[in-house]
């Protein structure tokens, strides 16, 4: 199977996971406060992310090793035309 990491992917978010997520929108937001149209989208748990595969490493890679609490309900990412 080949897989594009720009490929589309979901996700439903875990408790963990929406504080991963917000942090790093805590962190643009930050970084961002020039920019007038900057507002940062915090998430919950059971929503659901959808971002480019690249992306959802950048911002769970760090928070996703053994041990840590799983950012994704099941573990699941889905991909492509089910986005």
């Amino acid at each position: 199977m080949n897989l594009n990491i720009n490929e589309r992917v979901s996700v439903t978010l875990t408790a963990s996971g929406a504080a991963t997520c917000n942090a790093n929108e805590d962190y643009f937001a930050d970084r961002s406060k020039h920019l007038e149209w900057f507002a940062p989208k915090y998430k919950s748990e059971g929503d659901v992310l959808k971002e480019q595969l690249w992306h959802l490493f950048q911002i769970f890679g760090s928070s996703m090793k053994m041990g840590f609490e799983v950012p994704f309900k099941d573990c699941i990412i889905t991909i492509g035309d089910n986005v």
